[in-house]
């Protein structure tokens, strides 16, 4: 199937690259921490929306949806026959559900 493939694959080698990443995560990660924190925040305090917990599952969900994205494009670049549309379809499906499974 042609689309599924990847136009070649991407494989990474050598330190520099290595070190790249670790000065990225460094300061992905606190900035992750702070806008998640931020989030829980506006969310426990009703700042933005007046129920409570709907600030935060909104922002879960689409970081979920983005870390989806995230993978499914590091196994295409990798080299691995992954369909982009059809599980990010079903993910975003199944975040839709996740209200109706309340418990009490």
């Amino acid at each position: 199937v042609p689309r599924l493939r990847p136009p070649r694959a991407q494989v990474r080698q050598g330190q520099e690259l290595m070190a790249s990443d670790l000065r990225t995560r460094a300061v992905l990660a606190p900035t992750m921490l702070l806008l998640i924190g931020g989030i829980y925040w506006l969310d426990l305090e009703q700042v933005v929306v007046a129920k409570r917990g709907a600030l935060s599952a909104g922002a879960l969900t689409v970081m979920g949806l983005l870390g989806l994205l995230e993978y499914v494009t590091m196994l295409r670049t990798a080299g691995f026959y992954v369909s982009r549309r059809p599980l990010l379809l079903t993910a975003a499906a199944l975040h839709g559900l996740g209200p109706s499974f309340r418990s009490g």
